[in-house]
């Protein structure tokens, strides 16, 4: 009856759980199933030395085949290897809450990525937008402008490694250098103007004339030729802000021309 039991267990349903051998050869299998289900007038189960041994081989045979819940029914699983899965259990929640965590974070750094590209890009088209050659309205926003640059600059510093977020930020720069160059130009061509027209006093009829300023003529001579050849260079390096150049710089030479008579590239477009 145990020896049917036996095969019953090796090619019955539970073979099937079994599946293909893992371990030991089918034969293998055999010998030890029929000798641990063997009759009880044989002396290889008879003793209780005997009896563990074979329950051990038992064991051991099914360790190398069945899953683990039919380990546990065959009671063939010990504290000890559910302690074992329990640690485990323990080490996949750690890891998930870390991959978890570890998700979040990147939730987060891609959010502010985002924001900074998003104020990298708004002051770029503020500055753009405004009016360069209204030299009131650069002095008044400048100072706005350069503190959130500043703002920006020290949040860029976690994404120095980032492609993108330097490749905007270096177009802002270039777009403030460009400012400033053409701001403090335009301003110097509007003072020595402005010079030009107090020494005639109101409206040219000479009331609240300031005094003459010698040398007046060559001085403009000489910042005409430095601002149109600065305008030139300006044109050359920038050429992505070449319409600002051209509404700061270009205006304040075209108004000066005027003025004083001389040439400087570009001068068919401005008609006035």
């Amino acid at each position: 009856m145990l020896r049917s039991a036996a095969s019953r267990l090796s090619g019955g349903p539970l073979g099937a759980l079994m599946g293909p051998p893992k371990g030991p050869s089918s034969l293998q299998q055999q010998l030890l199933l029929s000798r641990c289900f063997s009759s009880s007038s044989s002396s290889s189960c008879s003793s209780s030395s005997s009896s563990s041994s074979c329950s051990k081989s038992f064991c051991d045979l099914l360790r190398s085949t069945l899953p683990y819940p039919v380990l546990m029914h065959f009671g063939c699983t010990s504290s000890i290897s559910s302690l074992q899965q329990q640690q485990q259990q323990q080490q996949q929640q750690q890891q998930t809450q870390q991959e978890e965590l570890e998700r979040e974070q990147q939730q987060e750094v891609q959010q502010q990525r985002q924001q900074l590209l998003q104020q990298l890009q708004q002051l770029e088209d503020t500055v753009l937008a405004a009016n360069w050659g209204d030299s009131i309205n650069l002095m008044l926003n400048s100072a706005i402008w350069d503190e959130a640059l500043e703002e920006i600059e020290k949040k860029s510093i976690p994404f120095q490694g980032d492609k993108e977020v330097e490749k905007r930020l270096h177009s802002l720069r270039r777009l403030f250098d460009l400012l400033r160059v053409a701001e403090d130009m335009r301003d110097h061509l509007n003072e020595i103007m402005e010079t030009q027209s107090r020494k005639s006093g109101i409206g040219g009829t000479g009331l609240g004339a300031s005094a003459p300023t010698l040398n007046l003529e060559a001085a403009t001579a000489a910042a005409a030729a430095a601002a149109a050849a600065a305008y030139d260079v300006l044109l050359q390096h920038y050429p992505d802000f070449s319409a600002k150049t051209e509404e700061c710089l270009g205006a304040g030479l075209a108004l000066l021309r005027q003025k004083y008579k001389f040439h400087f590239n570009h001068e068919h477009k401005f008609f006035f």
